[in-house]
């Protein structure tokens, strides 16, 4: 029945520490695999902070990035797609978002790029848990100048990691005045912005479409507003109980929380053991 599984990572496959895997969902996947069914990380992070979960988890075909932004096969080691914000784009972007006093991470070429000057907010807004701060100070690359490091290159994302409250509002209305950006937020605090058309369901339907599988044949799981596209277009998916409203709204059921091994309980459930 099922020839693809699509799943987001933070709130989603990974447990609160945003690093750990749990060993049931491990297990669901990797036995998924085995059975021909293609399995696809779809998250709002870039290359350099996925690569450590599809070498823990084996099994990993496909990792839709940056919110729809890229798409790489992994066993291949090769782009199929890629797109981003174009440089007077995020050149403008950049000077919008330091005159909000809006700290942020910015995705180039699958890798991650900070001013050191905003270091201390990463390291009090952005690191979620110890042990995803030691792997971010392992693929953050440091840098003076973000014009000067990403000029002549195009920008897959910015993630605005921390957004107080009475900023959110007011930014998102200047963001709307710039045509071709595709605004969303993956966790409650941040907003991440990418070009328009980039989202996890047009990257998704793309795929499938160079695989040849249909949307019937695709299970999908997600927590969050970047998940919406994705939860809409897959024939059969989940969002998470720990997950955003727009998320469980989209979504055709909901399953397990992230910390109860909710994807790797309806793997085995719908598609594992189908017959039970």
């Amino acid at each position: 029945m099922f020839r693809l599984i699509a799943t987001d990572m933070d709130g989603t496959l990974l447990e609160r520490d945003h690093v750990t895997i749990s060993p049931r969902s491990c297990a669901a996947l990797r036995a998924a695999s085995e059975r021909g069914v293609h399995i696809v990380l779809a998250s709002g992070r870039p290359w350099c902070f996925v690569r450590d979960s599809v070498e823990k988890l084996g099994c990993v075909d496909y990792t839709i990035l940056c919110n729809g932004t890229s798409t790489r096969a992994v066993a291949e080691d090769v782009w199929l797609d890629r797109n981003g914000l174009e440089e007077p784009v995020w050149r403008r972007l950049f000077g919008m978002l330091r005159r909000a006093g809006v700290p942020f991470l910015t995705y180039s070429d699958g890798e991650a790029y900070l001013e050191r000057a905003v270091l201390a907010e990463m390291g009090q807004h952005f690191c979620l848990s110890p042990e995803f701060q030691r792997t971010a100070e392992r693929v953050i690359t440091l840098v003076d100048s973000l014009e000067e490091t990403l000029a002549g290159r195009r920008v897959e994302k910015i993630d605005n990691f921390f957004v107080p409250e009475a900023v959110r509002a007011p930014l998102r209305e200047e963001l709307a005045s710039i045509p071709g950006l595709y605004v969303t937020s993956g966790l409650s605090h941040n907003l991440e912005i990418s070009s328009a058309g980039a989202d996890k369901g047009r990257a998704l339907a793309q795929l499938c479409a160079h695989l040849g599988i249909a949307r019937e044949e695709v299970m999908a799981f997600g927590d969050g507003g970047n998940d919406v596209e994705m939860l809409r277009w897959a024939g059969y998916s989940f969002a998470m109980e720990n997950g955003m409203d727009c998320a469980r709204e989209a979504a055709g059921q909901i399953a397990p929380s992230n910390q109860e091994d909710g994807v790797g309980r309806m793997v085995e459930r719908y598609v594992l053991h189908p017959e039970a």
